[in-house]
Protein backbone atom coordinates (compact mmCIF):
# COMPACT_ATOMS: atom_id res chain seq x y z
CA UNK A 1 0.00 0.00 0.00
CA UNK A 2 1.28 3.41 -0.94
CA UNK A 3 1.69 5.65 2.11
CA UNK A 4 -0.45 8.79 1.89
CA UNK A 5 0.51 11.84 3.95
CA UNK A 6 -2.10 13.88 5.78
CA UNK A 7 -1.59 16.64 3.23
CA UNK A 8 -2.20 14.28 0.28
CA UNK A 9 -5.34 12.87 1.92
CA UNK A 10 -6.66 16.36 2.59
CA UNK A 11 -5.94 17.43 -0.99
CA UNK A 12 -7.69 14.38 -2.46
CA UNK A 13 -10.71 14.79 -0.19
CA UNK A 14 -11.14 18.47 -1.06
CA UNK A 15 -10.32 18.58 -4.78
CA UNK A 16 -11.10 15.25 -6.45
CA UNK A 17 -14.57 14.21 -7.55
CA UNK A 18 -16.49 11.32 -6.02
CA UNK A 19 -15.89 8.21 -8.13
CA UNK A 20 -18.37 5.72 -6.63
CA UNK A 21 -21.74 6.37 -5.01
CA UNK A 22 -23.76 3.94 -2.92
CA UNK A 23 -27.44 4.44 -3.73
CA UNK A 24 -30.75 2.70 -3.20
CA UNK A 25 -29.49 -0.72 -4.33
CA UNK A 26 -26.96 -0.67 -1.50
CA UNK A 27 -23.82 -2.77 -1.56
CA UNK A 28 -23.95 -5.21 -4.46
CA UNK A 29 -21.49 -7.50 -6.21
CA UNK A 30 -21.37 -5.03 -9.11
CA UNK A 31 -20.42 -2.22 -6.73
CA UNK A 32 -17.60 -4.31 -5.26
CA UNK A 33 -16.31 -5.14 -8.75
CA UNK A 34 -16.41 -1.45 -9.75
CA UNK A 35 -14.47 -0.46 -6.64
CA UNK A 36 -11.86 -3.17 -7.38
CA UNK A 37 -11.52 -1.91 -10.96
CA UNK A 38 -11.18 1.72 -9.92
CA UNK A 39 -8.68 0.92 -7.15
CA UNK A 40 -6.50 -1.04 -9.53
CA UNK A 41 -6.66 1.75 -12.10
CA UNK A 42 -6.25 4.79 -9.81
CA UNK A 43 -4.83 3.50 -6.52
CA UNK A 44 -7.48 5.41 -4.55
CA UNK A 45 -11.15 6.37 -4.84
CA UNK A 46 -13.66 8.62 -3.17
CA UNK A 47 -16.90 6.92 -2.19
CA UNK A 48 -20.10 8.68 -1.14
CA UNK A 49 -23.22 7.31 0.55
CA UNK A 50 -26.32 8.98 -0.88
CA UNK A 51 -29.07 10.33 1.38
CA UNK A 52 -31.71 7.67 0.75
CA UNK A 53 -29.46 4.79 1.92
CA UNK A 54 -27.63 6.50 4.83
CA UNK A 55 -29.84 5.03 7.59
CA UNK A 56 -28.94 1.51 6.41
CA UNK A 57 -25.18 1.76 5.76
CA UNK A 58 -22.80 2.01 8.71
CA UNK A 59 -19.06 2.71 8.92
CA UNK A 60 -18.44 -1.01 9.53
CA UNK A 61 -20.23 -1.84 6.27
CA UNK A 62 -17.95 0.52 4.34
CA UNK A 63 -14.88 -1.03 6.03
CA UNK A 64 -16.05 -4.52 4.98
CA UNK A 65 -16.75 -3.25 1.46
CA UNK A 66 -13.25 -1.78 1.21
CA UNK A 67 -11.66 -4.98 2.52
CA UNK A 68 -13.57 -7.18 0.09
CA UNK A 69 -12.46 -4.93 -2.77
CA UNK A 70 -8.80 -5.07 -1.68
CA UNK A 71 -8.71 -1.59 -0.19
CA UNK A 72 -8.58 0.26 3.10
CA UNK A 73 -10.51 3.30 4.35
CA UNK A 74 -8.00 6.03 5.29
CA UNK A 75 -10.29 9.04 5.68
CA UNK A 76 -13.92 9.90 6.32
CA UNK A 77 -15.65 13.27 6.09
CA UNK A 78 -19.36 13.04 6.74
CA UNK A 79 -20.62 10.45 4.29
CA UNK A 80 -17.61 10.62 1.97
CA UNK A 81 -14.82 8.06 2.35
CA UNK A 82 -11.34 7.81 0.84
CA UNK A 83 -10.37 4.23 0.05
CA UNK A 84 -6.83 3.34 -1.02
CA UNK A 85 -5.46 0.14 -2.52
CA UNK A 86 -4.21 -2.10 0.31
CA UNK A 87 -2.11 -4.43 -1.83
CA UNK A 88 0.44 -3.18 -4.36
CA UNK A 89 -0.05 -4.09 -7.99
CA UNK A 90 1.91 -7.10 -9.24
CA UNK A 91 3.45 -6.57 -12.67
Amino acid sequence: MRKYSKHEISKIMSTEKVIVRIGRKGITEGLINEIKRQLNQRGHIKLKILKNIRPYIRDEDVEKLANSAGGKVVSKRGYVYLIVLAKPKKD
